[in-house]
C-alpha cells in the first residue's frame, strides 16, 4: 500500500508542478520563450523532489510507460505494474 500511495502522491506532485507552473508562467509573462523557462525549470525541481522523496519507497516511476518497461525488464512483477498503473492515472 506504501508503493501505491507513493507513485499516487509522485505522480499527483509533478502533474501539479507542469500545470501550476505553466498558468503561473502565463501570468508572469507575455513572452513564450521565458513560459516554457519556467515550466522546464518547475517541473525539473519537482521531479527531483518526487524521486528523492519517493525512490526508497516506490522506484519513483511516476509514469505507466516506465513501469510496463521495467515489468518487461523483470524487475515489475504483473501485480505490482498493474497497481502502479492505476496510481498513475
Amino acid at each position: 500500500m506504501k508503493r501505491i500511495s507513493a507513485e499516487f502522491l509522485g505522480t499527483l506532485l509533478i502533474t501539479m508542478a507542469v500545470i501550476g507552473s505553466g498558468i503561473m508562467a502565463s501570468f508572469l509573462t507575455k513572452d513564450v520563450l521565458l513560459q516554457l523557462l519556467v515550466n522546464m525549470f518547475s517541473t525539473v525541481a519537482a521531479l527531483y523532489v518526487a524521486i528523492v522523496i519517493f525512490m526508497q519507497k516506490s522506484g519513483a516511476n511516476f509514469n505507466p510507460l516506465v513501469s510496463i518497461l521495467k515489468w518487461m525488464d523483470g524487475k515489475l512483477v504483473g501485480r505490482e505494474v498493474l497497481e502502479d498503473v492505476i496510481a498513475q492515472l
